[in-house]
């Protein structure tokens, strides 16, 4: 008898131990009822954050979990732009749960749009000229059209404001691709006083061809303007100073309409440049006579001018436009170098005055 009460024993809690369940499904996508493979699942116990069991679904979007003994759970499924899923259910005396078809929904939420933003290269190559873009340039403000060719890679601008181009004088200088008015007589004149701010880009062409018909340059300077279009009333005023005794100023106005556009712009720059230099001589003659010969030189350079430029464009339609507008000048320019010769004697004393 003693016997056989421990082996009932033994074999009730033998049974008790085994009673294992399970738990399966098959997840799905909720719009197309395809199967989803590849689902992370995890099985929590409930109230619970820690794993009891984890795996991922098949090729056919299913999922068991095998030997899970008695009790409450809480199934949890994640996929890369899927709503996550989860449930709880009950598995009691080796139970086998079966949820069936789990549909997981997109998750529709918009994410913030992204605006990337960058700075225009200030040198563009094309076929047949180089593009330098002067909008963005910091060097712009206070400075004129003669400043901004300066730092154009083989312009060069003298300081009476000849342009040479590679070396040659015999350049043509357009603006907004036509002559303009300027002549070898008042390039310098006007690119002096052209503020720079007016300037959207400057175009170099090195080897005009046929349609620029500028057979026997050495190119082509074409100053390209800007011409805003933002909408209503808009203008701005500058100043500047410069050392030694020079100055500028100006505005701009412009009105935009869906039918008519206007634009002026006016400036006014002053610039005086002084410069001074000495040298000596002293001559030896075969009788044994010493002269001496002092220099000194004087230079001075001023220029003032008024500077203006207006335009209106009507829009007939999108792609029709009448256009009229025209710039002027006024102003001058003056370049004074004296130079002093003192003649001295072999005792130094001063023979003659030269001017």
């Amino acid at each position: 008898m003693t016997l056989l009460a421990l082996f009932s024993s033994f074999s009730a809690i033998q049974a008790e131990t085994s009673a294992t369940g399970a738990i399966s499904g098959i997840i799905l996508d909720d719009a197309t009822d395809a199967a989803l493979d590849f689902v992370n699942v995890v099985l929590y116990k409930k109230n619970t954050t820690v794993p009891v069991k984890g795996l991922s679904t098949d090729k056919d979007g299913t999922f068991q979990f095998a030997n899970i003994p008695s009790g409450q759970y809480r199934i949890e499924a994640t996929y890369v732009g899927y709503v996550t899923w989860s449930t709880l259910c009950n598995v009691a005396n080796g139970q086998h749960v079966k949820l069936g078809s789990i549909m997981m929904k997109t998750n529709s939420k918009e994410l913030g749009a992204a605006e990337v933003t960058g700075i225009r290269s200030t040198m563009k190559f094309d076929i047949d000229k180089r593009i330098f873009s002067v909008d963005q340039s910091i060097a712009a403000a206070g400075a004129s059209a003669s400043d901004i060719l300066k730092d154009i890679p083989s312009v060069q601008v003298d300081q009476e404001g000849t342009v040479t181009l590679r070396n040659s004088s015999d350049v043509t200088v357009w603006i907004n691709g036509k002559p303009s008015g300027l002549t070898s007589d008042n390039q310098g004149q006007v690119l002096e006083q052209l503020p720079a701010e007016s300037i959207d880009r400057v175009e170099v062409v090195t080897n005009p061809s046929s349609k620029y018909s500028a057979e026997g340059t050495a190119g082509i300077i074409n100053i390209i303007l800007k011409k805003d279009r933002k909408a209503g009333y808009f203008g701005s005023l500058r100043a500047g100073v410069s050392n030694p005794d020079g100055y500028n100023f100006g505005g701009n106005f412009n009105y935009n309409s869906p039918k008519i556009d206007f634009y002026a712009n006016i400036g006014r720059r002053v610039n005086t440049n002084h410069g001074t230099g000495s040298g000596s001589r002293q001559t030896f003659t075969a009788s044994g006579d010493t002269s001496y010969m002092n220099s000194s030189t004087n230079r001075n350079f001023n220029m003032n001018g008024l500077f203006f430029r207006s335009g209106i464009d009507y829009h007939f339609t999108d792609k029709q436009t009448l256009s009229l507008s025209g710039f002027g000048m006024d102003g001058h320019r003056n370049f004074e170098s004296n130079i002093d010769y003192q003649y001295l004697n072999a005792s130094q004393a001063l023979s003659r005055t030269v001017q």
